[in-house]
């Protein structure tokens, strides 16, 4: 990576980042812990938020989800929480993915990590490389 901007893919590939949206996943959650249930709602709702913001099928990183221990039985659901930042990003190439009568090629990732990016967390930044660029990423015209 030759700036905070800048990826180089395992396949040769270069992309850009555009730009990035985060937001605490847990930022609406007043009392109780996280649920199972609620990390998948609330992994739908940001796919369909980075469907919208972006206009591109977005791509998810799975997040991983930890169990929380509980002492009682928890009547909302099975009590797990993934990494407390939400992020959206837009890649772009300036080469299409598939379609050579196209200008560029772009894709929204989706994932979760820790902490507020930057830096994006290595095994995010590991995942983006080892991406295949070809079969997910959508062709687009200027």
């Amino acid at each position: 990576m030759s700036n905070r901007s800048e990826f180089k893919l395992g396949d040769g590939r270069s992309i850009r980042l555009m730009s990035i949206d985060q937001w605490g996943t847990y930022s609406g959650l007043l009392e109780g812990v996280p649920t199972k249930e609620m990390n998948e709602r609330h992994i739908r709702y940001t796919m369909d938020e980075a469907r919208k913001r972006r206009n591109f099928e977005p791509y998810l990183i799975p997040p991983i989800e930890t169990p929380i221990e509980i002492d009682r039985k928890y009547p909302f659901g099975t009590p797990a929480s993934i990494p407390g930042i939400t992020c959206i990003a837009q890649f772009d190439c300036f080469d299409p993915a598939r379609d050579k009568s196209m200008d560029a090629s772009t894709l929204p990732i989706v994932w979760f990590q820790p902490d507020f990016a930057f830096p994006i967390e290595d095994a995010i930044l590991e995942h983006i490389r080892l991406l295949n660029w070809e079969k997910y990423a959508s062709d687009f015209q200027y």
